[in-house]
């Protein structure tokens, strides 16, 4: 049988979910590694384990949704860097653009 260059799309999958896998266990060591050398001495917390440390990100990916480290660059789901919001802002003509800034402000007032 002839040697395949061309690899099937799926077979892909296994080796993504190897990297993320590695991602997220180095990250959690970088965590317990920053948490342990920069807190217990300023702030007198105790040290935490690396399982605590992997805790720490699943929490903060539940609060805060989708952190920097883990969106590739230019998606994050805030960004105006040729998004779907920059194009609808572009399309709006000056007096949507007015009313729809006034309705910003009418709603964040209070805050």
């Amino acid at each position: 049988m002839p040697f395949n260059r061309h690899r099937h799309p799926g077979s892909r999958i296994p080796l993504f979910m190897i990297f993320m896998v590695a991602k997220t266990a180095v990250l959690a060591a970088l965590v317990r590694l920053l948490w342990n050398f920069a807190l217990p001495p300023a702030l007198g917390t105790n040290l935490i384990t690396y399982w605590q440390a992997l805790a720490l990100l699943v929490l903060s990916r539940i609060l805060f949704g989708r952190a920097p480290f883990f969106t590739p660059p230019g998606k994050h789901p805030g960004n105006w860097q040729g998004g779907s919001w920059r194009s609808k802002w572009m399309q709006m003509t000056p007096e949507d653009r007015e009313k729809f800034q006034e309705e910003w402000r009418k709603r964040w007032r209070g805050h």
